[in-house]
Order: structure tokens, then C-alpha cells, then sequence
């Protein structure tokens, strides 16, 4: 089973493959004779995407393993510091017919 995480660019990638990898090697259902991969499938613009799989005994159990090892994973990077980023975005909203100064210059200006 897999799961993908995007990861900040100011974390070593060895050091999250290490996290993650004991994260996942410590949830129960994960099979211990198979090996956990923590690949780096690809840049972002602002994170890596890291792609996490490990072997399970069940194709049934791969929504709540898939539960499980997210939550592993999180509290993992939690605990080492790690921010998992999200995107954020700033929105300007501009208002047809309205002036665009800031309002104290319009108070100034009408004096």
C-alpha cells in the first residue's frame, strides 16, 4: 500500500526517510519481512513529494492501515519538529466603481 506526504525543502531527505520509515515499521498489520520505501517522486513549487509504501498481510486493510500510518507518520513528524507545509493562498477582492486607495488616503485627500 502507499500513501504521499509533501515535505518541505528544509529537511534533509535522509532524516525523513528515517522518520517516516520507523513510523511505518512500528504501526501493527505492517509486514516486519517486507521493506518500507520512502521514495522522492518529485519537486514542487514550495515541497517534495514523497511517496511512503510498506506491505500489508490484507488488501481489505488498506483504508484502516492507510488511517493508521498517516497518523503514525504525523505524529512522527510532530515529534522530530518537521512541518508538513500547506498551501496557502492571498486573495484581493476589488470591488467595481469603489476607490482603491487605502482609506486613510481618501480621508486625507477629502480634507
Amino acid at each position: 500500500a502507499k500513501t504521499e506526504i509533501r515535505i518541505g525543502y528544509d529537511t534533509d531527505m535522509e532524516t525523513i526517510r528515517s522518520i517516516i520509515t520507523d513510523a511505518v515499521r512500528q504501526v501493527e498489520g505492517v509486514l516486519a519481512d517486507r521493506p518500507v520505501d520512502v521514495l522522492f517522486m518529485a519537486y514542487g513549487e514550495s515541497t517534495r513529494l514523497v511517496d511512503v509504501r510498506w506491505w500489508l498481510h490484507s488488501i481489505h486493510d488498506r483504508y484502516h492501515m492507510l488511517d493508521k500510518i498517516n497518523s503514525a507518520v504525523e505524529a512522527a513528524l510532530d515529534q522530530a519538529n518537521i512541518e508538513v507545509p500547506y498551501t496557502t493562498y492571498a486573495l484581493q477582492v476589488q470591488l467595481e466603481g469603489h476607490d482603491q486607495r487605502p482609506a486613510d488616503s481618501q480621508r486625507a485627500s477629502s480634507n
